[in-house]
């Protein structure tokens, strides 16, 4: 059983290999963090063959990320992260993280779109639509699920 481990492994890291030596060699990494968008970008353009855009997170509207993530399309997500909570915070960069952003969910009740209600206990999360964002005039019930390289476990953050 490990074996087989190993060798998924083994495989794993053959294949970013070349990538991680062309990020080093252009001087955009040590060790494989990548600071710098621009360069994560461009590494996946030119060396992992990616058709990629930039977007300015302020510009994001849900029903876009949503249709886009229906269409096999992924996000990128940078982020600063708290030394303790490992929550995302603004620090300026300082303690930049990515991670993938690969679904999101709106929280709901029995009788529909609702502000969280810590007594309720009707709440269940139901998968979405693009056209259900369309009229969703309040952002504080929806969430993306955010996948970090660094864990196993999936992230829910809100919007």
């Amino acid at each position: 059983k490990n074996e087989g481990r190993e060798s998924e492994q083994s495989n794993t890291n053959a294949q970013l290999t070349p990538l991680l030596g062309e990020a080093q060699e252009r001087g955009y990494t040590n060790d494989g963090e990548i600071f710098n968008a621009h360069h994560l970008l461009e590494l996946a353009e030119q060396v992992c063959g990616l058709d990629c855009v930039m977007r300015s997170v302020l510009h994001l509207k849900p029903s876009h990320v949503l249709q886009a993530l229906m269409e096999g399309q992924l996000f990128i997500l940078p982020y600063d992260s708290n030394a303790g909570t490992r929550l995302p915070t603004r620090l300026e960069g300082r303690a930049a993280h990515y991670g993938v952003i690969v679904g999101m969910m709106m929280l709901v009740t029995d009788g529909g779109v609702t502000k969280e209600d810590p007594n309720s206990t009707e709440i269940s999360w139901e998968p979405l639509q693009p056209e259900s964002l369309v009229t969703f005039s309040t952002q504080s019930n929806l969430f993306l699920l955010v996948q970090h390289s660094l864990s196993r476990k999936l992230a829910i953050y809100s919007w």
